[in-house]
């Protein structure tokens, strides 16, 4: 069964008609489809649960091959280096390689996502594959911005406040996804940006009835069924199916498999996480070396309440709760909920750039659409811009600078030390500074 379409021509549908690529220019806006395009999308996709085909909704394409291929080669010089590159995955076949994989990665013989394939699959002596980089927009501001973009209007239509998002490459000529059928516990847009991609979807039922083949292991949010064989299964599908500029969205609840249509495929995929984000607070916090002295006990507590629910949940108040143990937790909650405001709710932003220069002849402006966030927390002002945060004293005034900036005025640096002298000098630069760092400000 063929998937619904929406886009350029189409009857009906959250692209149809002028809404599809409802920006005529490039620009950030050319990869946003509009907000009369998400309100339809969201009415007849999102809230249905329904996967859908939506033909060219942008303007400019996400990403290029050429994109992918510069996106690569970062990462795969991260992981020569041994430098932390996200998470990478190279398959042979169906089998996940977990040794000599940066030998396989696309290096500076490779002009072209074709010339890394056509080596690649020499290498392999004809063996097909498919490499997997996750989070690659943490390497890209460029590409995180042009994602941020087309999951703003989603997140004003939705309130996506509590969503997390993230990012994945996929390339490859492999027969069929690696993993076989899964369901994700995300929302899935697939932009397709080289060959032709195809995808086939079920919807939750269909292997509700067959328990026996549901592998009991579930990976990353992932559940996979544990047999490569779906052929019986083929009649059930929805297919998708879309070639460059096209885009495949299936639900959370779907489960899935790639399909290959004949020689190299390549996507850059967005994917929403939902309802999981108390459960990723909760990570962070364990995780932060500033919170994991109040948090120790909570090992002994565990072990103390035995299984007691009730017990549990109140013994870990008493930890967490009262003088300097809860100051804190407050104060690392309050940069946490900021930071995953002006990071556009991505579980990683990209990391800042350090050692930026800065003069005073230099001319800044800040972008409207995602403004710099402050708040008075106790004798501290705390700053969050693109994911990120930094402290200056509470009486600086920072917060009547970043409202200037927010209107998005361009404005020297010298005329923003003058303008603002009842603030430290020393406190404007430095915050000037860290948001050209962050990449707040523009130049």
């Amino acid at each position: 069964m063929r998937a619904p379409s929406s886009g350029p021509g189409a009857s009906s549908g959250p692209g149809a008609s002028s809404a599809a690529g409802a920006s005529s220019a490039p620009g950030d806006d050319a990869f946003s489809p509009g907000a009369a395009w998400w309100e339809r999308f969201v009415a007849d996709c999102w809230d249905a649960d329904r996967p859908v085909v939506l033909r060219q909704p942008l303007a400019q394409p996400l990403a290029t091959p050429g994109d992918l291929l510069h996106m690569f080669r970062g990462i795969a010089d991260r992981f020569r280096s041994g430098a932390p590159a996200g998470g990478l995955l190279f398959c042979i076949e169906y089998a996940s390689k977990v040794t000599e994989i940066a030998r396989h990665l696309p290096d500076a013989r490779d002009a072209s996502l074709d010339a890394w394939a056509a080596r690649t699959s020499e290498e392999l002596g004809g063996r097909r594959f498919a490499l997997v980089a996750h989070a690659p927009h943490v390497a890209s501001f460029e590409h995180w911005s042009r994602a941020r973009s087309f999951t703003r209007g989603l997140g004003v239509a939705t309130s996506l406040e509590e969503y997390l998002i993230d990012t994945e490459i996929f390339v490859g000529d492999y027969l069929v996804t690696p993993q076989g059928v899964h369901v994700d516990a995300t929302n899935a847009f697939s932009f397709v940006v080289q060959g032709r991609k195809r995808m086939l979807v079920w919807p939750p039922h269909v292997f509700a009835g067959s328990p026996h083949k549901r592998s009991p292991r579930s990976m990353g949010g992932s559940t996979y069924i544990d047999d490569l064989d779906y052929a019986p299964y083929r009649s059930q599908a929805v297919v998708l199916e879309g070639e460059p500029g096209d885009v495949l969205y299936w639900p959370a609840t779907w489960w899935h498999v790639g399909e290959s249509t004949g020689g190299l495929a390549a996507t850059f995929n967005i994917s929403v996480l939902r309802g999981q984000l108390p459960m990723y607070v909760a990570q962070k916090l364990l995780a932060d070396p500033a919170t994991q002295t109040e948090l120790a006990g909570l090992a002994s507590v565990e072990r103390q309440a035995q299984g007691d629910l009730d017990a549990l949940v109140g013994r870990s108040v008493e930890v967490l709760a009262g003088g300097e143990s809860e100051r804190r937790l407050r104060r690392w909650l309050t940069r946490f909920w900021m930071n995953h405001l002006t990071g556009a709710r991505f579980a990683t932003p990209p990391a800042p750039r350090p050692g930026v220069a800065m003069s005073v002849r230099l001319v800044v402006r800040a972008d409207p659409r995602y403004p710099i966030r402050w708040r008075a927390v106790e004798d501290a002002i705390v700053i969050s811009a693109n994911g990120h945060a930094i402290e200056l004293p509470g009486g600086s005034g920072a917060g009547v600078l970043i409202d200037e900036l927010n209107r998005g005025e361009p404005a020297s640096v010298a005329a923003l030390l003058e303008r603002h002298g009842g603030i430290p000098v020393a406190d404007v630069r430095a915050l000037l500074k860290w948001l050209l760092e962050v990449q707040a400000l523009t130049s």
